[in-house]
């Protein structure tokens, strides 16, 4: 895939006393995709494809169509995001996930 990808990172950020802590994982079991975020990613890739394609045949000229394409990149990856935020508490792999977090905050417990 050309576009956004599931997650492979977890991120916990903990507030405790007067800190605020981020733990960072990487993920080593894979989180599937979700079918409904890819769509969104990819049918969004399709439209800045199409701005990737007057680029080149303008030569490499149409520099507003080649930065129209680089910014729908970034409005996939984004609305990608936003989509796996929305859609992954209902996802039946969300238990696993949701049990990992908790084992990552566990460390700074005394």
């Amino acid at each position: 895939m050309d576009g956004p990808f599931p997650p492979n990172h977890l991120f916990v950020f903990v507030s405790k006393n007067k800190f605020v802590y981020l733990i960072a994982k990487e993920v080593n079991e894979k989180i599937n995709e979700l079918p409904k975020c890819k769509f969104i990613g990819d049918s969004i890739i399709a439209e800045g494809q199409k701005y990737g394609e007057r680029y080149r045949a303008s030569k490499l000229q149409d520099t507003a169509a080649i930065n129209k394409q680089f910014n729908l990149r970034e409005v996939a990856f984004n609305k990608c995001l936003e989509c796996y935020q929305k859609e992954l508490a209902k996802n039946p792999q969300f238990e696993a996930i949701k049990n990992r977090l908790e084992s990552m905050v566990k460390y700074l417990e005394p």
